[in-house]
Order: C-alpha cells, then sequence, then structure tokens
C-alpha cells in the first residue's frame, strides 16, 4: 500500500513539473520533452488533462492542440477525440457570433469541400449583410494585397499578433493571417505558432524573424508569404 501511494505521489509530482515548465516553454514542447525523456504515458495524459480543463472555454485551442498531438504520435489522443474536440470548437464558434472562427476550425477538421465548412461560410454571409460567399473570398484576396501588419524587424511573437488584431473587430485580418500560415508553410509551423501565441510568456520572448528562420525561412520569405511587413531601420546620420 505504501509503495502504490509513492508511485501515485511520483506521477502527480511530474505532472505538476511538466505543467510548470508548459507555463515557461510552451505546453506542446513541454509534453514532446517529457515524453522524450521517457515519461509514462500516465503522466502525459495527465498533464494534457489539466491543460484541457485550464482551457475549457478554450475551445479553438483545445481542438489544435489535440490536432498535433494526435499528428505527433502521442498514442493516448485519439482520432476520435479530435473529431469530438473539433465538433465542440466549431459548434462553440457558431452559437458564439464567430463564424470566421467556424470557417478555419470547418477548414482543419471537415475540409472546404465539407458541408460544415460551406455552413460557416454561409453564416460569414449573413453576419456581413450582403456580402455573398464570393465577395467575402474576393475581400479576402483583396486584403492579402491592401491590408499588412506593419511591424519593427525585432518584433516579438506577441508584437506579430498584438499588430494583426489591432482594429480587427471581425477577425477578417486574424482569418487571412492563418490561412496563409496553412497554405505556405509546413504544418509544424502552424502547430507551433498557434502555442506560442497562446504563452504569453512565450510568444513575449520568442522574436518573429527567429522563429521562422528556425523553420528555414528567411525575412524576405516572411514577407513574400504572409501579409507582413518589417519596418525599415532608419540609416544614423554621421
Amino acid at each position: 500500500m505504501e509503495e502504490f501511494s509513492q508511485n501515485v505521489e511520483s506521477v502527480d509530482a511530474s505532472i505538476e513539473r511538466i505543467c510548470d515548465e508548459g507555463k515557461r516553454s510552451g505546453n506542446f514542447d513541454a509534453l514532446k520533452k517529457a515524453r522524450r525523456e521517457g515519461s509514462p504515458e500516465a503522466v502525459l495524459r495527465g498533464v494534457v488533462q489539466i491543460i484541457v480543463a485550464e482551457k475549457r472555454e478554450d475551445f479553438r485551442f483545445v481542438f489544435f492542440l489535440k490536432k498535433a498531438l494526435l499528428k505527433d504520435g502521442f498514442s493516448f489522443v485519439s482520432e476520435d477525440d479530435v473529431r469530438r474536440a473539433g465538433g465542440d470548437a466549431y459548434q462553440k464558434a457558431l452559437e458564439g457570433g464567430r463564424p470566421l472562427e467556424a470557417v478555419e476550425v470547418a477548414s482543419a477538421l471537415y475540409g472546404k469541400q465539407s458541408k460544415e465548412y460551406q455552413h460557416a461560410w454561409q453564416c460569414a454571409k449573413a453576419d456581413s449583410g450582403e456580402k455573398t460567399k464570393e465577395t467575402l473570398e474576393g475581400e479576402e484576396e483583396d486584403e492579402e494585397e491592401e491590408w499588412t501588419a506593419n511591424i519593427p524587424q525585432n518584433s516579438t511573437i506577441f508584437n506579430l499578433f498584438e499588430a494583426i488584431e489591432s482594429g480587427d473587430d471581425n477577425l477578417e485580418h486574424t482569418d487571412i493571417f492563418w490561412s496563409e500560415i496553412h497554405d505556405n508553410f509546413n504544418p509544424e509551423v502552424a502547430d507551433e505558432l498557434f502555442e506560442i501565441q497562446h504563452n504569453e510568456k512565450l510568444g513575449a520572448g520568442t522574436k518573429v524573424v527567429d522563429f521562422f528562420e528556425k523553420h528555414g525561412y528567411s525575412k524576405k520569405d516572411i514577407e513574400i508569404f504572409l501579409p507582413v511587413k518589417f519596418e525599415k531601420v532608419p540609416t544614423k546620420k554621421k
């Protein structure tokens, strides 16, 4: 009985340690590191349960976290888990009057040819008055040319999303940005960027240029493939 109690305490201590590390370095990275170091499934599962409980009102986050875990081979996350989380995120986005968020979730979960995706577009159309689906799509293309997030060259991920979300009440700029991320960069970039975005400390400590260079993309690539422009550094007068 005493040995069993010690084992339980050891598992609890491990879960607490990984959760604390997740607050510093990001939940997804902390989980991957713990798995590499040989943490048992009971510990990893316990960490995920705590993260999900803390983020239970952020259905979009829970869906994309579970999607990333499944993709990375965490055995205790099944396709059914991801579908349920995605279904909840999709439904809550529609119920909460966030049709563009529902479009994003539907695209990742069901695909752009699905009835769920089409329904989300219809809701976005209704939310935008007389706009048609074609008009909305056309405006996205126009926005990609006309709207850019202008940021200093040493900006952090936190600064980037602050610039994207500034004045973006309908999440149109946010939707454009994530669409370009998914279209032009590999899934690992999207998953890690999403994780950093939702970790305040990590987001404030990670430079935009450093993040993309780590994945093999230059500053020029960022400006070509994303609606982002880096402000020129003024030359010092001699």
